[in-house]
């Protein structure tokens, strides 16, 4: 299975890209850091993903 859907615009490719950008930043900040991996378990943290919009000001959260 490709990673990329070559049947998608130039557009949609690069909102596609954003999005699995900023859900890998998370599940990596999340997994590879002792100290954001402690904080989260006491519930003392939350790592949410999100893109922001420059067009519209408008947030999107992913995760």
């Amino acid at each position: 299975m490709p990673l990329i859907d070559s049947g998608l615009s130039n557009h949609e490719l690069t909102h596609k890209a954003v999005e699995t950008n900023i859900i890998n930043s998370v599940k990596q900040l999340q997994s590879q850091s002792p100290i954001i991996k402690r904080a989260i378990k006491n519930n003392k943290l939350e790592v949410i993903g999100a893109n922001y919009s420059l067009k519209s000001g408008a947030v999107d959260f992913l995760t």
